[in-house]
């Protein structure tokens, strides 16, 4: 296992911080729910869905860009 961050070691797999990144994909499901649910709130979904994806890249893959993904699209969700 590497480093520490975000509760989490970040390992050598796919899924570099697997239980983060598992658990990030509840922010999609809401998503989903909500634009079922509540179609007038698109646009919050559409904030969720984005929290969820680029949460997803920052714990799992980690890919160049996915903090960025990752911090602005919470940034949205927040506002």
């Amino acid at each position: 296992m590497g480093a520490a961050a975000d509760c989490e070691s970040i390992g050598l797999g796919l899924l570099r911080q697997p239980v983060n990144s598992i658990t990030t994909l509840a922010f999609i499901a809401a998503s989903l729910w909500v634009i079922t649910r509540r179609p007038d709130r698109r646009w919050v979904a559409m904030a969720v869905m984005a929290t969820g994806i680029g949460s997803f890249l920052f714990h799992g893959p980690m890919p160049s860009g996915a903090e960025w993904a990752h911090d602005v699209s919470l940034a949205w969700l927040l506002l």
